[in-house]
């Protein structure tokens, strides 16, 4: 009885450091994620300035051309690059 519940014990606390492993990746992808979309929206925010700077008015562009511009400057991201092919 002692033995088994021992064994159930291991089994829970393996499972639960798997699981917490598995959550502290996500959150690691998370924050990337999030810092390339910060430096993706600084980018954007910037051009737009340089564009109001030169009298245009920036305007709403398609998501394949934002994808473009994205790719272009330099940004790498496995969507962007799959994207591109």
């Amino acid at each position: 009885m002692i033995a088994r519940l021992q064994l159930e014990k291991a089994a829970a606390m393996t499972e639960a450091r798997e699981l917490r492993g598995l959550a502290e990746g996500r959150a690691g992808r998370d924050r990337e994620l999030q810092d390339r979309l910060a430096a993706v929206s600084a980018l954007a925010a910037s051009y737009a300035a340089l564009l109001r700077a030169h009298g245009s008015t920036p305007t709403t562009k398609s998501a394949e051309e934002i994808i473009i511009t994205v790719t272009r400057t330099n940004i790498p991201s496995k969507r962007t690059l799959q994207l591109q092919t």
